[in-house]
């Protein structure tokens, strides 16, 4: 998996097929073959959407508490 969230040895292994029997595809079997290596990065970008939407929510409910606790501490 690479930093963005995509799976790098995936598609690797997948295009390395497709360039070697390249010669012998008719043009929907291409169509299929990449439509098939766009939907699989679909679902990994909304993967990785997911996480860093998770990640941003956790930081930002860290934040608010950190100033929550800060207020409570604070005796004026």
């Amino acid at each position: 998996m690479n930093e963005y969230g995509l799976d790098n040895d995936y598609f690797k292994k997948k295009l390395k097929k497709i360039v070697s029997d390249v010669k012998y595809f008719t043009p929907d079997e291409m169509i299929k073959a990449l439509g098939d290596l766009v939907s699989v990065a679909q679902v990994q970008a909304n993967d990785s959407e997911g996480a860093l939407k998770k990640v941003s929510e956790n930081i930002k409910r860290k934040k608010w508490e950190a100033v929550h606790r800060d207020n409570n501490n604070f005796k004026g």
